[in-house]
Parts: structure tokens; C-alpha cells; sequence
């Protein structure tokens, strides 16, 4: 049930009965009247009474009582106060409003006094209505705030100028700028989205991710913007940017909402080459099922073969011994050697079982093949294990073969005392096979220009102290120095497009840093070539983690 307008009328000590008592018995309200004779007592009777509405004099005879309102509206600034007296200057009327009063009515109007309380009343309940809006939308906009800055996303309002208005807690996460450093500036200075290709900010963010956006499509592999944080760090971005709608013409900015997918990016792109590399290796197991049974057929034959051409020559050679001691005397063993000579059987018998044994070498080599790539794309290891690293080199090598042998010599230098690396030999495979093919197509790069003259690549395995050190030289075209600092950073390619992913060097990164705690260094000379240097823990036990 709604309470009663409760209106108060304070009369000084010495005046009477209140002459407005008769005009607002009629009116929806509960009416009191009290005396006072200080200031102290006319705060205590609203405190007491707790109004809705003062009604009282300015003019009292022991104190001020404009200074009384000023006062009471510091305790209660909700409570109206109307002046109601017998006159009043221009002067007094003007502080009376400074100190709080809404209305000031002659005591010769006090026939209108119920209508003026009745709009008090009405102006006081729409006031008591538009503040409960606003705590309302107060409360709102509090919990849209911690729900904005709870979101694990990132996300940035952007004015119709191009300025920030809002900037939640992940957008400074993953920005590296604070709100106060981002709020009411450019977005272009905190939204450093780069142009990988010039190596340049761009000076229009939004128009760049609003195009992102529009040639959208699903079954297209997306090119992920590049941001550069406040720190100089490059991370890939993925989100939707969305106008604000004012009308159908008319918007008033935009809400761009973002996260930073470098790692989740390089975990897929990681989880496919593994994916592949297990296929692979299933292939590969299968084919070298299928394979050794006829190499096996294969390798014996030529066995019975070299064992035969053995018997016959041994026997053809008595033979022609026989023949040569008759022949002077025997015209028909004349005639056998004649026909022996123009069928070059001495050839024949010196050239056979050197075609024996090539056939056994092509056999060995194809054994060699399946071998290396059963072992190169054997199914990840989850933990580290001793490993010969050597042997990953000359797998590797024989892996990649069929990219370097038509425009390049390969050489190797492999210290045969390396001592064994705890390793996952399967991911260090897979950084040498991107580092040589980089290789190699810098050389076929040079050689576009220079003409088709081989190249070379040399890998060379030594150790010190405490870590096994793999070099890879190649005589390529070299990296230039704009971009020799961007190699190992995701996705960055100078490749034409469908011909490079730009994930070969940051896996390899990925690989030998994260990994392997160890180190990828590189040293470059355009148009003289580039040299990789791996460096490998020996023994790093403390390190040994499983991975996700």
C-alpha cells in the first residue's frame, strides 16, 4: 500500500496555529505541524518527522532561516521546502532558491496551497521515478561493464571520428595499451594492424578489417591480420567488426571484437603436419610391406643370377681354352671362336656382373628409401629419447633428395663422435626437411637470375661442452636484411601465394626454442647464401615435459 504525501509545516515559537491546516485536511495526505525555536530544532523536527514536503517561513525570530533550509537540504536533499510568508524581497527570494526552495507563495495565496502541494507532490513522485530509471540504468550499465570486462574477448567501441570510447580488460591484455592510453584516441595508434608486405602500419585499420570481413567465405582459408602490440610483438588476430547502426543510412561507429589466435593457429597448423606426417607414415608402412616381398624375389634372383654368371664364365673360360689349344689343328673349334668373338662374350662376361652388382646397389638404395621414410614420419613421440643425430641428418637427406638433386650438390661433414641428444628426433626430422628445402629453392631462386649453374648445401654436425651444433650452409640467394628479423615470426612468407605457408621456420622455431630449449640461429649474405645453426642440449633432463 502506498504511503501518504507527508507533508510538514514549521512555524516559528511564537506564532499560532498554522493558517494552511484547514486547507489541506481535504487533500490524500498526512499533515503535521510543529514549532521551532533554533536551527538545531528544525533540523531535529524534519529528522523527526521525516517529510516529504517543508512548508515554513524564511523569517524567524532567533534565527536565520534561510540558514536553516541550507542546512536541512545537506541532511535530506530529497525533501522539498515551499516558503510560504508575508513578503519577501527580490534579494531574499534569490538566496531562498540558492539554498534548496522550490516554490515561494505570499500568505495572501494561501487558498491555492493545496494545488501547489498537489504539483509538488506530482513533481516529487516523477522525480522519485526518473531516479529509480537511472539507478536502474546505473546498476545496467555496471553489470554491462563487468560483463564486458569479464569476456575473455577483446573488445573495442570505435566513434563515428575513429576514436575508442570503450576498451575492455582483454583488449589491453592483448594490445599491451591500457585503457587510459587507448580511450579517446586514434584507433590507428592502438590498433597497429601491419602491412606484411611493405612492413608498414596501416593508416586505416578499420577499413583494412571491415574489407577482411566482407570477402569473408567459408570454404576459403583466411588470411589472419597481423597486430602489432604496444611492445613491438607481432600476433595474429581473428574476430568480426560490426557498424553501429544508428538508422538504416546512419551509423555511429563500430564494435570490433577480436582474440589473439597466434598459438591456436600454430597448434593447427602443427597438428596437421602431424596429422600428415602420421598418414605418411602409414602409407609409408604399407608401401614398405608391400614393397620388400618383391625386392626380397628380387634380391634373390640376382643372387641365383651372380651365382650362375659365376659357374658360366668359370666354365666358358675353360672352354676357350680348350678351343684355342685344338683350333690350329680343328677347323670347327676355329669356327666356335670366331663366333664367340663376334658375340663379344669376353665383354659380356666382364660386364654382367657389374650389372649385378648396380642392381644390388639400386636394391639397397630402394631398401634405404622405404627405411627413411618409415623412420622420418614415424607417429610423434610424446617424450624426449636419446637420439643419433647423425642419423636424423642422413634420413633427412635421403627424405629430401628428389627437391636438391637437380640444382644442387649436397655435401656433409658429421663429427662421428657426436654424442646422443635427448631429443623427439621425429620434430627435429621435420625442422632439417623445411630448413633444406628453404634451401634449395633460395638456390633455385639465385639461379632464375644467375643461370643454371649448381649450387651447394653442406650440413655439418660438431658439439662442445654442453650442446650438439647442426649447420646448414646453402649457396642461395640470401635473405635481405628488411626481413631477415620477420623469418621466424607465423605465417610470414615471401613465396608466391599457394607456393609458401609461412609455417616451416616458426615451427622450426617453435621446435628447437619451446621445445628443445635450445637456440635456431642465422647468418645471411645476399646473393652469397645463407647458413641455419641449430643448437641442441646435450643433457637437459630438468627440462623433460610431455606435451599437450
Amino acid at each position: 500500500m502506498t504511503q501518504p504525501y507527508r507533508v510538514l509545516h514549521i512555524l516559528d515559537f511564537e506564532n499560532g496555529e498554522s493558517v494552511i491546516a484547514d486547507e489541506l485536511e481535504n487533500g490524500n495526505f498526512q499533515f503535521e505541524f510543529a514549532h521551532v525555536e533554533s536551527v538545531t530544532s528544525f533540523i531535529d523536527t524534519i529528522a523527526r518527522f521525516q517529510p516529504d514536503l517543508v512548508i515554513t517561513d524564511f523569517v524567524y525570530k532567533n534565527f536565520d532561516g534561510i540558514d536553516a533550509i541550507t542546512q536541512s537540504k545537506k541532511t535530506f536533499p530529497d525533501t522539498l521546502f515551499i516558503i510560504l510568508t508575508e513578503t519577501i524581497s527580490e534579494f531574499d527570494a534569490i538566496e531562498c532558491i540558492k539554498a534548496g526552495v522550490s516554490n515561494i507563495i505570499n500568505k495572501d495565496q494561501v487558498s491555492s496551497i493545496l494545488m501547489i502541494v498537489q504539483e509538488a507532490q506530482k513533481y516529487q513522485q516523477a522525480r522519485l521515478e526518473k531516479r529509480q530509471v537511472e539507478e536502474q540504468l546505473a546498476r545496467e550499465r555496471e553489470i554491462l561493464s563487468i560483463s564486458l570486462a569479464s569476456i575473455g574477448e577483446a573488445i573495442v567501441t570505435i566513434s563515428s571520428s575513429g576514436e575508442i570510447v570503450l576498451f575492455n580488460n582483454a583488449a589491453q591484455l592483448i594490445t599491451e595499451f591500457s585503457a587510459l592510453e587507448a580511450v579517446g584516441k586514434p584507433a590507428n595508434q592502438v590498433l597497429r594492424i601491419l602491412d606484411e608486405k611493405a612492413n608498414q602500419i596501416l593508416e586505416g585499420p578499420i577499413e583494412h578489417l571491415l574489407e577482411i570481413d566482407n570477402s569473408f567465405d567459408i570454404n576459403t582459408a583466411q588470411h589472419r591480420p597481423v597486430l602489432l602490440t604496444k611492445s613491438g610483438k607481432k600476433i595474429l588476430i581473428s574476430g568480426k567488426i560490426t557498424p553501429i547502426r544508428v538508422d538504416e543510412h546512419t551509423h555511429a561507429g563500430y564494435v570490433l571484437v577480436f582474440d589473439d589466435v597466434t598459438e591456436k593457429e600454430r597448434l593447427a597448423a602443427q597438428s596437421m603436419l602431424s596429422s600428415k606426417m602420421e598418414s605418411i607414415g602409414q602409407l609409408a608402412a604399407g608401401i614398405a610391406h608391400e614393397i620388400n616381398t618383391p625386392i626380397q624375389y628380387l634380391g634373390d634372383n640376382l643372387h641365383y643370377v651372380q651365382h650362375a654368371i659365376e659357374t658360366y664364365i668359370e666354365t666358358d673360360q675353360k672352354q676357350t681354352q680348350f678351343l684355342k689349344s685344338i683350333a690350329s689343328v680343328n677347323h670347327e673349334a676355329q669356327e666356335v671362336l670366331d663366333f664367340r668373338n663376334n658375340q663379344r662374350i669376353d665383354h659380356l662376361n666382364k660386364e654382367i656382373p657389374a650389372a649385378i652388382l648396380e642392381s644390388y646397389e639400386g636394391l639397397d638404395r630402394v631398401r634405404k628409401i622405404v627405411m627413411a621414410i618409415r623412420e622420418f614420419s614415424h607417429p610423434s613421440q610424446k617424450s624426449k629419447a636419446y637420439s643419433d643425430i647423425n642419423k636424423c641428418v642422413q634420413t633427412t637427406i635421403t627424405i629430401s633428395r628428389n627437391e636438391w638433386k637437380y640444382c644442387a650438390d649436397l655435401e656433409t661433414e658429421l663429427d662421428p663422435n657426436l654424442p646422443m641428444v635427448m631429443c623427439r628426433i621425429d620434430e627435429l626430422n621435420q625442422v632439417l626437411l623445411n630448413i633444406i628445402v628453404n634451401a634449395t629453392h633460395a638456390i633455385q631462386e639465385k639461379q632464375k637470375e644467375s643461370g643454371k649453374e649448381k649450387g651447394k648445401i653442406t650440413l655439418k654436425t660438431s658439439y662442445d661442452e654442453d650442446k650438439v651444433l647442426i649447420a646448414i650452409a646453402d649457396t642461395g640467394c640470401g635473405i635481405s636484411d628488411k626481413i631477415v628479423n620477420r623469418i621466424f615470426d607465423p605465417f610470414f612468407t615471401t613465396k608466391e601465394v599457394g607456393k609458401g605457408t609461412g609455417q616451416g621456420l616458426s615451427l622450426a622455431y617453435n621446435i628447437i626454442v619451446n621445445h628443445h630449449h635450445g637456440a635456431i640461429l642465422v647468418t645471411t649474405e645476399e646473393n652469397i647464401g645463407t647458413t641455419f645453426t641449430i643448437e641442441l642440449p646435450i643433457d637437459k633432463t630438468e627440462f623433460e615435459e610431455t606435451r599437450d
